[in-house]
């Protein structure tokens, strides 16, 4: 197993409501952290360098001509293979997305990422070393002076036994990224038996109710980039907690 037997879905296909009105005209993923990047772009390039062949982006139908105008940009600087897909279960939310995006796919895993995660290292070498079982990776709590705001993973012994948007009321472990690696012959009949409009969360309970595995592989610092304040912040370079 390697990473071409992995297609990568970058959902892209929401309304970026909490941001204000510059995502009224540009898709969120597209603003820039750079000189030369944005957001997308950089978690392209990353997921490139990691030696992934292969990505769809899922946007919605109003999004789509934008989006690939985009793109075939950025083709024309890389040879990455991304492809852009006007998805029309966006409008029934990120699971039904993932689902009509997943069942058009061939290769043997799937690796999903969320396009306004703006990662200070890239985590996907690791993942695209993983063994072909089920991967979720987090930023361990407690490393970080601002947290971002994002999923929490309960961890027990390298496996995940939660994903919440809601914190532990006795501890959490890490904060999740929007990152998971799914084997393609799980990840189908889980969304199949998963209300379609309900939270991304959704997916990972019911995963772990029906006995699915996540092994919990740590990453580096990130920022999820939800405001115009949460866009800035990555900007400034975060710092451990004093001792």
């Amino acid at each position: 197993m390697n990473s071409h037997d992995v297609c990568v879905v970058i959902l892209a296909g929401g309304g970026a409501t909490r941001f204000g009105g510059v995502t009224r005209v540009l898709p969120k993923c597209f603003l820039p952290v750079s000189g030369e990047e944005t957001l997308l772009t950089r978690l392209l390039n990353q997921l490139d360098e990691a030696g992934f062949a292969k990505a769809v982006i899922s946007t919605s139908p109003q999004w789509f001509p934008v989006l690939e105008a985009l793109i075939a940009r950025y083709r024309e600087t890389r040879s990455y293979g991304v492809q852009v897909l006007s998805n029309p279960a966006h409008a029934a939310g990120p699971l039904a997305a993932l689902g009509a995006a997943a069942r058009d796919i061939g290769e043997q895993r799937l690796l999903l990422c969320l396009p306004d995660i703006f990662f200070r290292e890239n985590p996907f070498p690791a993942l695209a070393a993983a063994s072909p079982d089920e991967v979720l990776p987090g930023c361990i709590a407690g490393r970080l002076m601002r947290a971002p705001h994002s999923g929490f993973l309960t961890v027990n012994q390298e496996i995940v036994e939660a994903l919440t948007y809601r914190p532990s009321s006795s501890h959490h472990d890490a904060f999740w990224p929007g990152i998971a690696l799914f084997r393609q012959s799980q990840i189908v009949p889980l969304l199949e038996s998963t209300a379609p409009a309900g939270p991304i969360e959704d997916l990972f309970a019911a995963a772990i109710a029906k006995g699915v595995r996540f092994a919990f592989q740590p990453c580096g610092p990130f920022v999820n980039v939800n405001t115009l304040g949460e866009w800035l912040d990555l900007l400034t370079p975060l710092t451990p907690p004093e001792a």
